[in-house]
């Protein structure tokens, strides 16, 4: 009985088809230049500066999920639109057979929202609704996560999040997202250590918390804590 309810915690990951992990790597920004868009730029700021480092987050997270079997599906400097169609297609292109999803942003952000390369704003509710509501047929029931390398802003905006959704961000409001030009980031760099690390032996979610304790030890100018919401209904390991 322990064991058959064990096995009703967890997710049940196919160890050969464990799911497509999604990464967005956005490096070197430009202003948009049509009118019909020009709402969604930052407001009072020109140009967003170039992510110096993203690439050595990129790799780690591409060899990190590739380590656990997952299908990983990788796009550099992509617009604000380019982001969310590239979501929406490969989240629709999942089998019945993959077992999860991760969604990896590399990008500049503020309060609730993520830039493209055009500095373009994209809703976080936006990319988690597509996550959330797409092929149902293949996905209901299987956890989603959404990993944010990202600044947020100084007010903490409401995420509507469906059930099996765990949405993991660099930092909680008001806080920059450290990122090393030379080593990448205290957050992508701490969850593909602690991934490697605890292998399947600990669920998601204690990495997740694992990763937190990690990144909120470090000190550089100021403190950094990352932020993660969950509607995970069992346990995911890897």
């Amino acid at each position: 009985t322990s064991c058959l309810k064990s096995m009703e915690d967890k997710y049940n990951i196919n160890p050969i088809t464990p799911g497509v992990c999604l990464i967005i790597n956005q490096k070197n920004f430009y202003t948009e230049f049509s009118e019909e868009y020009k709402h969604l730029l930052p407001i009072g700021s020109g140009k967003l500066e170039p992510r110096e480092g993203t690439d050595i987050d990129r790799v780690s997270l591409e060899e990190s999920f590739a380590r656990f079997g997952y299908r990983v599906e990788t796009r550099n400097n992509l617009t604000h639109i380019q982001m969310t169609d590239f979501i929406r297609t490969e989240v629709n292109n999942i089998k019945k057979a993959e077992s999860s999803l991760f969604v990896c942003i590399l990008s500049h952000g503020e309060e609730g929202v993520v830039f493209g390369v055009n500095s373009c704003k994209v809703a976080v509710s936006d990319i988690l609704d597509i996550m959330g509501k797409s092929n149902i047929k293949n996905l209901g029931g299987k956890p989603k996560t959404l990993l944010l390398q990202a600044c947020q802003g100084r007010q903490c905006q409401e995420v509507p999040l469906t059930r099996d959704m765990l949405i993991f961000w660099a930092t909680v409001p008001g806080y920059g997202a450290i990122r090393n030009k030379k080593y990448g980031s205290w957050f992508i760099q701490s969850i593909c250590k602690k991934m490697i690390e605890h292998e399947n032996r600990w669920h998601f979610g204690d990495i997740c918390t694992s990763v937190t304790r990690d990144v909120s030890e470090k000190i550089w100018r100021a403190g950094m804590l990352p932020l993660m919401l969950s509607t995970l209904s069992k346990q995911l390991y890897l």
